[in-house]
């Protein structure tokens, strides 16, 4: 098993943001307390128990007594997070004998937060059975064979993780010992929560040919055989997801591996000694068993194709008899002439940036045929791998993916990569014959539907509003942009684009970053327009043309087309009203790729989400809300019929009536969300986070996208703002939000917003 970026120097800890008093809001949250008791001591362990009231957070630290006492902030950072509110029994173990340790335990809610902390002495060591007169305990590593140690700690580990790599120039191996297993994150493998765990990267004088080689390895700055490398060798105990602590390294080290078994002793700074064990298979992936020589396909694929450009990289569609699948890899290895040979190791990240993915993939849109023969979504991929060889323009990949339901998808190619081709004949001429009404996608873009008879040509043709409004488009020459979003750039320039993924010819789907090239000329005659479009789709010149009125279908066409298509399901519309602000939300519809909604028939938005925001309505208004669901797949779905809903907002609460409603100031809630059940989407570009359960929706800004925690108020690199409560802006709010947890990329929610208090974690991944 191949290991990346296993070794960290340093290990960040966050922020922990402490609530300030708001001083005009009724102080109905009690200070937290915290109490701890000293119970009994071992020679290396101490319990004692931790008794908490009004609290939302309780952790502890155990620290020598010697030892500058933690802040509350490191506590929580650092620490073992316990139940809040009750008496808990906790042991904190690895602790030198004949030693006295401090307890140290905090507790904070949204007010404040609070600390206690006990004395206990761990109790003296005993000399092992069998010691001879005069032996001394805690022999240095390093002792002849034979001489009776003493250690700090005797650790037996029941696991290996193992790898294979390069240092400065020097093939090495890489191994860590450990009691508890592994999880990935972000491609890395750590340790999970309880483990210990002892790592080192080992220099050899020979290569192992698929097993750990054998030999004696002392630590040393220099890399050079038969040595462990001093500056990435280190030992940790995985707490809450962090090592508690941080990494310690060696002051000195000492390893064996002999035949199935590895046997490692090292000091540490403060002179404490550990020995680790493991005995059990040691093969690791050094070259000297090739993957393909024990793979076995499930799934082999006819083709692999470029795909071009995506926000993981670079993309291939992989196709089989009874599979498709989606695959990137970063773009200094991908390109549509080829593909570098390697090993890479599958992620679940779509934050390219924050980190150097060498030689990482990651897999989207992985579809299984069922025993009906339609392809359906499988299981999300958790970990994997890909084997990739070529000679001269042949490659032979594997793919192992691991998915989240137990399943492994064994996927083996062999033949070229190759370009796609464009459906339709490469002279042909598309005439369209319907084009809808213009609808604004964005502020100041509009953009229209054209398709042909059959559904297997369309295409969303998008213009400035300076140029196009619901039902009419100025005459004159445009030229071809990347993105509907660059078209409202203020140049003053005739651009054109369109809807990305909006472009099917002859039923396939083309993406914007697979158009080269293209011009749109537009004349108008008495409402009738003449439309020519040319585009360059991956190297092939395409034209379509459409003569029509805008928002009627041309031709004497009476619609036909959908004796051809099924349409799709009419969504199920609600909608909730909070003050002057409403959310309407429906039930996400099958096949659909995203939603058009209209509120009272004019102001028309297309979304991908199962909801909207209204924002700043008229008081004491009745509106009436549509919602159509547009198909992913114009060549076997047409658009459903429109669902629709009416919201009425209320009296303006602050219009006459004097003092009447007392103190609300709009924003409060009486209502409770903890332990809330919720769905979660972030929007990278602009660093929202949105949360709703359907009918109430917690959105809020981020400071930056980085994968860690948030704080609401923080004044730290990571924090919350702009909050809204169903488009209602939040009168205060603090706690925290977590991006992500273990390998998960969920949203874990931990807050007091308007005095109302909000927990859960998102039923969903964000990424």
């Amino acid at each position: 098993m191949r290991i990346k970026n296993l070794f960290y120097a340093l290990f960040a800890l966050p922020l922990f943001f402490l609530a300030c008093e708001d001083n005009n809001k009724v102080d109905e949250v009690k200070d937290p307390t915290v109490a701890v008791v000293a119970g009994e001591a071992t020679e290396n362990s101490v319990s004692f128990t931790i008794t908490s009231t009004d609290a939302n957070k309780v952790a502890w630290l155990v620290v020598e007594a010697t030892a500058t006492l933690p802040t509350a902030t490191e506590i929580f950072a650092a620490g073992q997070e316990v139940a809040a509110n009750k008496s808990v029994e906790a042991t904190a173990t690895e602790l030198k004998a004949e030693t006295e340790y401090k307890v140290v335990a905090a507790a904070m809610n949204s007010k404040k937060s609070v600390m206690s902390e006990a004395t206990i002495t761990t109790l003296k060591g005993a000399d092992e059975p069998g010691d001879e007169p005069g032996d001394e305990p805690g022999d240095e590593p390093g002792d002849e064979p034979g001489d009776d140690k003493k250690y700090d700690v005797d650790f037996v580990a029941t696991q290996i993780l193992t790898g294979y790599g390069n240092q400065d120039g020097v093939d090495c191996y890489i191994l860590e010992l450990g009691d508890k297993g592994w999880a990935e994150r972000n491609g890395d493998m750590w340790g999970v929560d309880g483990g210990t765990y002892y790592g080192f990267i080992i220099v050899p004088s020979a290569k192992g040919n698929g097993v750990l080689p054998n030999g004696t390895y002392s630590l040393s700055e220099v890399v050079k055989p038969n040595t462990i490398v001093y500056e990435l060798s280190y030992h940790y105990k995985m707490v809450n997801g962090v090592p508690e602590g941080g990494f310690k390294m060696y002051k000195d080290a000492n390893l064996t591996i002999s035949d199935g078994k590895v046997e490692a002793v090292v000091e540490f700074e403060d002179g404490t000694i550990h020995r680790a064990v493991f005995e059990g298979d040691l093969s690791v992936d050094d070259g000297g068993s090739q993957p393909s020589d024990k793979f076995e396909a499930t799934h082999t694929a006819t083709e692999w194709t470029w795909g071009g450009g995506s926000s993981y990289g670079n993309k291939y569609n992989v196709k089989g008899e009874d599979f498709t699948v989606s695959v990137h890899f970063p773009a200094e290895y991908a390109t549509e002439d080829g593909l570098a040979a390697g090993e890479y190791i599958w992620t679940n990240t779509s934050w390219w940036g924050y980190n150097d993915f060498d030689n990482e993939f990651t897999t989207r849109e992985f579809y299984i045929k069922d025993v009906d023969g339609v392809m359906i979504y499988a299981s999300i991929v958790r970990t994997g791998e890909a084997l990739v060889e070529k000679s001269g323009e042949e490659y032979h990949i594997q793919l192992t993916l691991n998915a989240e339901d137990g399943t492994v998808y064994m996927i083996e190619y062999t033949g070229e990569i190759t370009k796609p081709t464009v459906g339709g004949g490469d002279a042909e001429t598309i005439t369209f014959t319907s084009m809808s009404e213009g609808t604004e996608f964005i502020s100041n873009v509009y953009q229209f539907a054209l398709k042909d008879d059959s559904g297997e040509n369309t295409v969303t043709l998008t213009l400035d509003s300076s140029v196009a409004g619901a039902t009419e488009i100025t005459a004159g020459a445009y030229s071809w942009v990347s993105s509907p979003t660059y078209i409202y750039n203020g140049d003053g320039n005739a651009d054109f684009s369109f809807k990305n993924k909006s472009l099917y010819i002859a039923g396939t789907q083309y993406t914007n970053n697979q158009i080269n090239a293209g011009t749109c000329a537009i004349a108008v005659d008495n409402d009738v327009y003449t439309i020519n479009i040319n585009i360059t789709v991956l190297d092939v010149e395409k034209t379509f043309e459409y003569v029509g009125t805008i928002g009627e279908q041309a031709g004497g066409n009476d619609g036909g087309e959908d004796t051809l298509l099924t349409k799709l399901a009419t969504p199920s519309v609600s909608g909730l009203v909070e003050g002057n602000a409403a959310t309407v939300s429906w039930q996400e519809v099958a096949g659909a790729k995203d939603y058009t909604v209209t509120l009272n028939g004019t102001d028309a938005q297309t979304v991908t989400t199962t909801y909207v925001v209204y924002n700043d309505l008229a008081y004491s208004t009745t509106y009436s809300v549509s919602v159509v669901a547009n198909p992913a797949d114009a060549t076997v779905n047409s658009a459903s019929d429109a669902g629709t809903a009416t919201i009425t907002v209320g009296a303006d609460p602050n219009a006459g009536g004097g003092d009447e409603g007392g103190s609300d100031d709009g924003g409060e809630t009486t209502e409770s969300y903890e332990n809330w059940v919720f769905t979660a989407s972030l929007d990278m570009a602009t660093m929202k986070v949105v949360m709703t359960d359907g009918t109430h929706t917690v959105a809020c800004t981020l400071s930056e996208i980085a994968g860690a925690t948030f704080y609401f108020g923080g004044t730290g690199a990571l924090y919350v703002y702009d909050v809204t409560i169903n488009g209602v802006a939040a009168e205060s709010a603090s706690g925290t939000l977590t991006i992500s947890t273990n390998q998960d990329y969920v949203v874990v929610l931990d807050a007091v917003i308007n005095g109302v208090k909000y927990t859960g974690t998102s039923t969903n991944s964000v990424v």
